[in-house]
């Protein structure tokens, strides 16, 4: 049968075993223990510099459902392409894209077929329809 607790109940004893390995980057140990950073800070009078730097700037005005959309359609987009092109860039939009926004990969884009060549012949010349304008007497009026 179940317990419950009450706040006049010792509280439970819950135990957790975590057997991974740890993820955490343990050369940056020292640097990040406050006791060291105070220690140094005595010593020296500085304060350590933080590396990266916040980014600030101007976006485009997307809310969130606009950036959504816009995942989305590329997603679905990259979804349309055959399987072989979807397993050259390993299944991944993001992978597809940034290889479309370099353009040195222009021409193995155009060779997998996903750009087509702008090709400009220049021995023709362009020609220019226009309609022929018809000339139209005046009316003249009838008393």
């Amino acid at each position: 049968m179940n317990k419950f607790f009450t706040a006049y109940d010792p509280a439970p004893v819950v135990v957790t075993v975590n057997d991974a390995p740890s993820v955490a980057v343990q050369s940056e140990k020292e640097s990040s223990n406050i006791n060291v950073i105070m220690s140094r800070y005595a010593r020296t009078g500085v304060m350590p510099v933080v590396s990266r730097q916040a980014m600030y700037g101007e976006i485009d005005s997307l809310d969130f459902r606009d950036a959504l959309d816009v995942v989305r359609a590329g997603e679905h987009a990259f979804s349309q392409l055959s399987s072989k092109i979807r397993r050259r860039f390993n299944n991944d939009p993001a992978e597809y894209l940034s290889f479309l926004e370099d353009p040195n990969n222009l021409a193995e884009a155009e060779f997998l077929g996903i750009t087509v060549k702008k090709s400009v012949d220049k021995d023709i010349k362009p020609v220019i329809i226009a309609p022929k304008a018809e000339v139209v007497p005046p009316v003249e009026k009838k008393e």
